[in-house]
């Protein structure tokens, strides 16, 4: 086992994902799969910052989301990994998106109070072991669908 970002990986079992996914023909097929992987397993994450935000009027609660998209100030700040990559956000977004870093890291007026690291601190390994079943499950469904493409197609 590796550690990473403070998170264990286990090695074999990606790796031996990585090798099923690399059985989906299209590079396309592969980024969507992980993407419905990450997203899925990110909503646990999401869900417990959402709880631990500071309510006011509850936009910033209300706002949380996990997404592959950034707004066009956060893309403009953003190294993207390249073109093969699959990267997905959690926070909040629209109306919620200023407030949340003034919250979560504060300002000279007003404390941090912070809600989103500690519900990935508290959600990372979870999210870890959560994404490994989420793209076992993606990657036969896609499989899946590919062998019975391509047996339409006679090939």
């Amino acid at each position: 086992m590796a550690k990473n970002s403070g998170f264990s990986i286990d090695r074999r079992s990606f790796k031996e994902l990585n090798d099923n996914l690399m059985r989906l023909e299209k590079l396309s097929q592969q980024k969507a799969v992980l993407r419905k992987a990450l997203i899925k397993s990110a909503q646990p994450v999401a869900q417990s910052a959402a709880g631990a935000a500071p309510v006011g009027e509850g936009t910033l609660r209300d706002s949380m989301t996990v997404s592959t998209k950034l707004n066009k100030s956060q893309a403009k700040q953003h190294k993207k990994a390249g073109r093969s990559a699959v990267e997905a956000f959690i926070g909040p977004s629209g109306a919620g998106s200023v407030h949340g870093g003034l919250v979560e890291f504060g300002d000279e007026g007003m404390p941090p109070r912070p809600y989103l690291r500690p519900a990935w601190e508290a959600g990372k390994e979870q999210l870890l072991a959560d994404l490994a079943n989420e793209m076992a499950k993606e990657i036969d469904k896609a499989v899946k669908r590919q062998t019975k493409r391509n047996a339409k197609k006679g090939l």
